[in-house]
């Protein structure tokens, strides 16, 4: 269907609405029903100092009994409400639609879908945000994390500095105590062989004083000794 036989479409039911709008209202139609004021007038005469008053339903008439109702006329729509929604280009030829009904439908699904599309558009913001916020703490972590991790590596680097100066330190002593330990043993050794020469020359200086006439006289003294008191001793028992 071509968007001209629309448009005639579109005429013909509005031609249709206006012609039922003329016809008369039945008597009990109209005293069951609210009276329904002209198509050209929109606003009723004032009456002075008094309500409008309402008309109750005569006695046998079913109140929700099936009646042809009059369609209800529609207040047209204004170029300014039309023109928050329409582009300007296309403001001439959407007031020109003799279907209003098509247009306020279009521009309630409009609205509505501007509304969604507004709350999703939150939604998304809010989400945003989130995640911005979630990415700076993130990064904060992960800053803290790396200020960490040098902090640990300036540590461990510190201690190992320590770690060899303290192995320097000791080597000192240690080299101390192996060479004391080495004279130790050159010490021992020394000793060992004094004690050697010692023992060697006490029996030299034995066996050379064993074959000395001195040791010789010593003996011949002792023996005359010996021999003069057994001597002596044998005289006086006689």
């Amino acid at each position: 269907m071509g968007k001209a036989e629309m448009m005639r479409t579109m005429r013909e039911k509005k031609s249709k609405a206006e012609g039922s709008s003329g016809e008369a209202v039945p008597f009990s139609l109209a005293r069951g029903k609210r009276k329904v004021l002209p198509a050209g007038d929109e606003h009723p005469r004032k009456r002075s100092g008094k309500s409008p008053a309402r008309e109750v339903p005569m006695v046998g008439e079913e109140p929700h009994a099936s009646t042809k109702e009059l369609p209800e006329e529609r207040p047209a729509l204004s170029p300014q409400s039309l023109s928050a929604i329409v582009p300007d280009k296309d403001l001439d030829f959407v007031m020109k639609t003799p279907d209003a009904e098509v247009i306020e439908a279009a521009s309630l699904h409009f609205l509505q879908a501007l509304v969604w599309s507004g709350e999703v558009l939150n939604r998304l913001c809010r989400a945003h945000y989130e995640v911005v916020l979630n990415r700076r703490s993130m990064d904060g972590v992960l800053s803290r994390h790396d200020q960490l991790m040098k902090q640990f590596e300036d540590l461990c680097k510190q201690k190992d500095e320590e770690k060899q100066q303290h192995l320097l330190e000791l080597e000192a002593p240690r080299a101390l105590v192996q060479s004391s330990a080495v004279e130790i043993q050159r010490l021992k050794k020394e000793v060992n062989m004094l004690k050697e020469e010692v023992k060697t020359a006490g029996k030299l200086e034995k066996e050379k004083f064993l074959k000395s006439p001195e040791f010789e006289s010593l003996c011949v003294d002792k023996a005359c000794a010996y021999f003069e008191q057994g001597f002596n001793g044998c005289l006086a028992q006689f």
